[in-house]
């Protein structure tokens, strides 16, 4: 009886990717371990997969016409009830036009809170879409990068390299705040909160792109890091006063240092599929988040503001229920802004890890009781390094790194500030 081929060790966001429409390619079975039943014992070690800590070479994915169809149908079923909700919402405005008629003075305040309120819900769906459309037209790079980081792998120290575990509880506190904010929602207005349950799913579609995202740049800062490690180990010895090695040794030493830099060039080009991958995405996510930063800080300045007009329109809501919006609306506020550090802090770890390859061999360099063939692969290196400028960035617009929170958070004070006073009631002049 033949059995049935075991299932590839998979990334453990692959499934759940997969089921928001983020990879629209199927999962593949890894073959090696029938391969190795049909040999005898001892020729089990000389084939890929034999020994227990060989790496599997099977490709893991392969793009699926279903899975892709599915994506698509996914993207069109929240563009299009997201559509709807819009036309819905705001086909009927006649009480609210009864309101700006009987006080004049809050109607630029009125006029902009609908306003922002239109351009909210469009920006999640576009966002979504984007995520969905990237996914189906950048197949081809998943699985170059894939390949790319197998072969690193292969130069490298067998090594486990699993999803970051704050990554996981960040999508699970980022879930709870949408289910609360939903909650809220049904105890304010049940007919309302099913016409935003798109905008939900839009949420966790746009979280599940990030999560891949940071998965990405945190697995090749993993490798990175296990570059310098065995690279630190490799050179440890040369401080030392008196070091005496032998031909075989230095000889050991110089491949090891060539197959670090192999794995160091494959590393940067890693680097650029990831950025190609997620280019697109990161440029609508990132401005995004300054719409969501500007537009939750508003509505938490409008509940303090609102004006007699208004509160005619939609009455006060009960005190418990205040406070809960009030509450929610800074766990989002909370929400938005660790996700752009959870966008920019990886990135600007991985570039310091790369970094830090270049000062490790600069360092070695100097020593001068380096072998001739050492440091021939040192220097060769380091001329490697001078030309090599890890960056990642979205399509060259702005650089994922810690200086963009500033320039983020700048921004975002400006246009609320602007915000602020349209609300403002205007003056009436005096007869």
């Amino acid at each position: 009886m033949q059995s049935k081929p075991e299932t590839q060790p998979l990334h453990r966001l692959w499934p759940t990717s997969r089921l928001f429409g983020l990879l629209p390619m199927s999962l593949q079975r890894c073959q090696c371990a029938v391969q190795r039943r049909r040999l005898r014992p001892l020729e089990r070690l000389s084939v890929p997969g034999g020994p227990r800590w060989a790496r599997c070479w099977c490709p893991p994915l392969a793009p699926s016409l279903g899975w892709l169809l599915y994506s698509l149908s996914l993207m069109t079923l929240v563009v299009g009830w997201t559509a709807y909700k819009l036309v819905h919402k705001y086909a009927d405005m006649s009480l609210l036009d009864e309101a700006l008629a009987a006080n004049v003075t809050s109607t630029s305040g009125q006029e902009t809170t609908r306003l922002v309120g239109l351009f909210d819900m469009t920006t999640i769906s576009v966002i979504a879409a984007v995520c969905v459309l990237q996914a189906a037209t950048t197949q081809h790079l998943v699985l170059r990068l894939n390949a790319q980081l197998r072969r690193v792998d292969s130069l490298l120290a067998p090594r486990a390299y699993a999803v970051p575990r704050w990554l996981l509880v960040f999508l699970m506190t980022l879930s709870f705040v949408a289910l609360l904010d939903l909650f809220y929602k049904l105890c304010d207005d049940e007919q309302y909160a099913i016409h935003t349950m798109p905008s939900y799913l839009a949420y966790i579609i746009t979280y599940m792109r990030e999560a891949m995202f940071v998965d990405d740049v945190s697995g090749v800062r993993a490798r990175f890091r296990t570059i310098n490690a065995e690279l630190t180990d490799c050179l440890s010895d040369y401080p030392a006063a008196e070091v005496h090695e032998t031909v075989v040794n230095t000889d050991r030493k110089s491949r090891a240092i060539g197959r670090l830099a192999t794995a160091y060039d494959l590393l940067c080009q890693c680097v650029e599929s990831v950025a190609r991958q997620h280019s697109l995405f990161l440029l609508c996510n990132m401005l995004g988040l300054v719409v969501r930063l500007v537009v939750t800080t508003y509505f938490i300045v409008d509940l303090v503001l609102e004006s007699d007009a208004f509160a005619e329109v939609r009455p006060e809501p009960p005190p418990s229920l205040r406070s809960m919006f009030v509450t929610i609306q800074v766990l989002w506020l909370a929400c938005h802004f660790l996700r752009m550090l959870a966008l920019v802090q990886p990135c600007s770890s991985t570039i310091e890890e790369a970094l830090l390859t270049g000062s490790i061999v600069s360092r070695s360099v100097s020593y001068e009781m380096l072998d001739g063939q050492i440091s021939v692969q040192l220097k060769s290196l380091s001329m490697h390094l001078l030309h090599r400028k890890i960056t990642v960035s979205a399509f060259g617009v702005f650089d994922l790194s810690l200086p963009l929170v500033c320039t983020v958070m700048s921004a975002v004070t400006t246009y609320l500030v602007v915000l602020i006073q349209l609300k403002l009631p205007s003056p009436v002049a005096a007869p």
